[in-house]
């Protein structure tokens, strides 16, 4: 989905957060997004993407675009994005999998999507920082510190000071 929509503004974040809340509450995969079998083939997959993406995508119904069809369009996205993926595919279909499994506490298998769909799903537009508490060397070599940005802007200011004077008495 990255490739698909590009702008991040807060405008298409709360409908990815919608799309995410809202297939999590309905309980729908992405198979059920994308209207088609779980064993369906690839082309298929393409085929009812470039189907779904005709009749939902914002530009086809004209200048100001419909916020719950461009909520439809993210979700068809995502589903494609990861469904078009052997390798993403398999790892959402063992996902899926587990979650149809009930565990005890869950009543039906609708609950169980939703907590597949709460699990880690990697979203390359979020950004996760890094939790590491000792990350190691700043540049690389054990024991030396950061220098300050303060300390880099004073040394280049004295070492260009320095460079102009010297250049002034070479000429004269």
């Amino acid at each position: 989905m990255q490739n698909i929509i590009c702008n991040k503004s807060p405008y298409w974040r709360r409908i990815q957060t919608a799309i995410r809340h809202s297939s999590v509450q309905n309980g729908e995969t992405y198979y059920d997004i994308l209207k088609v079998q779980k064993n369906c083939s690839n082309q298929e997959i393409r085929n009812a993407f470039v189907q779904l993406s005709k009749k939902f995508h914002p530009d086809v119904k004209g200048i100001t675009p419909d916020p719950k069809q461009t909520a439809q369009f993210v979700k068809i996205s995502e589903a494609y994005q990861i469904l078009s993926k052997p390798k993403s595919r398999s790892a959402y279909d063992q996902r899926l999998w587990d979650a149809g499994v009930l565990r005890p506490g869950q009543r039906s298998k609708s609950e169980a999507v939703k907590n597949m769909h709460s699990a880690e799903i990697h979203r390359p537009w979020e950004i996760k920082p890094n939790f590491d508490p000792n990350p190691g060397p700043y540049y690389g070599v054990k024991g030396l510190e950061r220098v300050s940005n303060l300390k880099v802007v004073i040394a280049l200011a004295v070492l260009g000071i320095a460079g102009a004077i010297f250049g002034f008495v070479s000429v004269k």
